[in-house]
């Protein structure tokens, strides 16, 4: 019964936290880490009951690791804009440029519209930062901003534009730079609401375990940056 009462356990504890959107690595750290707790904890003499009571319902322990759940699908509204947009762009870029080509005589660079095609797929279509989408966006502003200035007879300087693309980059890049020495876990101990932080799952974990040998209750969470 020990051993299915503790497969059940740690088989909630995965789907609550695969709900709550946490990555896949840290959801096999966390279980893992998990697992030895409830080893631990039953070699000290505990019961199947007391594990449970001592290491916490798994969908309150996803609660405090992700943050609140998110459902498997985006916001409606958010959602359905973002297809909507995505979905009638080459439709809007068509009618644009019949409009701009037929009335304005202006075939070159009128075609440039179509470029709302991929645009609007890299704004709409994820749910990236807008910084993050800066190196691909930066492709297309560049390549619309020359052909323009070309229009004009100004290949020279131009070029110049395309410096855009590695500027872009490199503060995308700078920006998004994982900041690996970071504390990542927080446990606070309820007794003397203390606060301990950890760089990884496994080092709050049994710090955690430890001040529930004795006796305290414990909350782990995950810092957001």
């Amino acid at each position: 019964m020990g051993y299915n009462f503790k497969e059940n356990y740690l088989s909630e504890l995965r789907k609550a936290l695969i709900l709550a959107k946490i990555s896949n690595k840290e959801v096999l750290e966390i279980v893992a880490d998990y697992e030895e707790l409830y080893d631990e904890a039953k070699s000290n003499g505990y019961s199947d009951e007391a594990v449970y009571n001592r290491l916490g319902n798994p969908v309150e322990i996803a609660k405090e690791l992700g943050g609140s759940f998110v459902e498997n699908f985006t916001p409606y509204s958010k959602k359905r804009r973002g297809n909507w947009v995505i979905s009638t762009a080459p439709i809007f870029a068509t009618i644009l440029f019949l409009v701009i080509g037929f009335v304005f005589k202006l075939w070159h660079p009128g075609w440039l519209v179509y470029m709302w095609i991929p645009i609007s797929g890299i704004l709409f279509g994820g749910k990236r930062s807008f910084l993050s989408k800066l190196p691909s966006l930066s492709v297309f502003v560049a390549l619309i901003a020359f052909i323009i200035l070309g229009w004009f007879h100004y290949w020279h300087p131009g070029w110049i534009v395309w410096l855009l693309v590695p500027v872009c980059g490199v503060i995308s890049s700078s920006y998004f730079t994982p900041n690996n020495n970071a504390f990542k876990w927080e446990v606070l101990d309820n007794y003397t609401n203390e606060k301990m932080q950890f760089k990884t799952h496994k080092e709050a974990a049994h710090h955690a375990n430890k001040l529930i040998n004795e006796g305290h209750s414990v909350n782990i969470k995950k810092i957001t940056n």
